[in-house]
């Protein structure tokens, strides 16, 4: 998301670009989770990677979204984190979507 390069150390930047290559797929698509999801105040929910490093405690970053057409409703949107962190190093992101009938 927005930001995000930013707000790793320094040190764990190494192979990103600081603008995010996903831009074009977010000016076309809804995701989830949204940028205003995985910027704002509730971020930590919409974490979605927990690297193989030492340092890191916690996922740190969200590397994972789902795209949808706009056609589709979206009904509800989450991250998989509680009993995912074992399982891989990056986490599951969930979505229920509506298809209309029209």
């Amino acid at each position: 998301p927005i930001g995000q390069f930013l707000r790793l150390p320094a040190e764990l930047r190494a192979g990103y670009s600081p603008d995010s290559e996903l831009h074009l797929l977010w000016e076309k698509y809804p995701m989830i989770p949204s940028n205003p999801e995985a910027t704002g105040i509730d971020r930590e929910l919409w974490l979605t990677h927990f690297p193989n490093d030492p340092r890191a405690e916690a996922p740190d970053r969200t590397l994972d979204y789902l795209f949808y057409s706009p056609k589709l409703q979206r009904i509800e949107g989450y991250v998989r984190q509680e009993d995912t962190l074992t399982i891989s190093d990056h986490l599951p992101v969930l979505g229920r979507l509506l298809l209309p009938i029209d």
